[in-house]
């Protein structure tokens, strides 16, 4: 099989018994693999260059592990790009009833997929607000989902086992002034209105 950074683990693991070792001694990070639900979970939607991410360590290890076990490597595709994002400026000002947190750990943990939960906490998400997905490990295939349909994303590492992952989309739009405000004498006091 010939192989490239885009590469599913999936695909891996099903075309040699013996990739899911091969890639677990890259990292101990990779042993939640050994869990089938974990492996069903992430293997699908991750592809190498995701993996590698995840685990900090670069393609050129799955590639130097899985070469022996007669995996072809093109090395001439490049992964596809994973947008990140600086902290949004709004999202210093956005309130706290405007952000729909979600913590996936326990989900995961009791053998569940969170795709569905974390799809319906981004149709709670308001206008203006954020998603806060809480996991263990940086979720590059949800970033690269909800990219798709407009979300722009940011992670912060709080520790070792805690990811924050944070969902927004940049507001376009107009602010619609209520009839009479433009004739106000007390200009200070519209804006005061409008204040944030």
């Amino acid at each position: 099989m010939i192989i490239n950074a885009n590469t599913k683990i999936a695909a891996l693991l099903k075309a040699h018994p013996g990739s899911l070792d091969a890639i677990v001694s890259i990292t101990p990070k990779f042993e939640k693999l050994r869990n089938p639900l974990l492996r069903k979970l992430m293997a699908g939607r991750t592809s190498i260059a995701m993996a590698a991410k995840i685990s900090g360590c670069g393609v050129n290890a799955f590639y130097e592990k899985l070469r022996p076990l007669g995996f072809e490597i093109d090395d001439t595709v490049a992964a596809e790009a994973v947008k990140s994002h600086p902290v949004p400026a709004f999202l210093h000002k956005v309130r706290e009833e405007n952000i729909v947190s979600l913590d996936v750990r326990p989900i995961i943990e009791g053998g569940q997929d969170p795709l569905k939960n974390i799809m319906d906490a981004v149709k709670q998400v308001p206008v203006g607000g954020a998603l806060k997905v809480i996991n263990s490990f940086e979720p590059t295939p949800l970033i690269k989902l909800l990219e798709k349909q407009g979300y722009a994303s940011f992670v912060d590492n709080v520790s070792e086992d805690t990811i924050e992952t944070w969902f927004y989309k940049e507001i376009e739009g107009t602010i619609n002034i209520p009839e009479g405000a433009a004739n106000s004498e007390d200009w200070d006091a519209v804006m005061e209105r409008y204040s944030g």
